[in-house]
């Protein structure tokens, strides 16, 4: 595996480049303004939710819990991805 690494170093080092960029720049961005189902529920007079599991009742208990979100789910989806690099590339020796 570590000859794996080493093979590949550039496209992790690019990966976690783009990963700490879209880490940053997604909460930031979903603050700009109201997404697409947000400006319908104001369209329609329907009450906004703070976050989406407000209406089952879920705290997360901190601020910034979606931010904390956003990078579990970005970390999450970067291992799925790098799961099937490794078994594509693997699979074509």
């Amino acid at each position: 595996m570590s000859e794996y690494i080493k093979k590949h170093k550039s496209f992790f080092i690019i990966l976690a480049i783009i990963i700490a960029i879209a880490s940053i720049m997604v909460p930031l961005l979903s603050w700009v303004g109201p997404d697409g189902l947000e400006r319908v529920l104001g369209d329609y007079g329907l009450p906004e939710f703070e976050n989406f599991f407000a209406p089952l009742g879920i705290d997360l208990g901190f601020e910034g819990s979606d931010i904390v979100l956003g990078i579990i789910g970005i970390l999450i989806t970067t291992v799925i991805a790098l799961g099937i690099f490794y078994l594509i590339s693997k699979k074509e020796k």
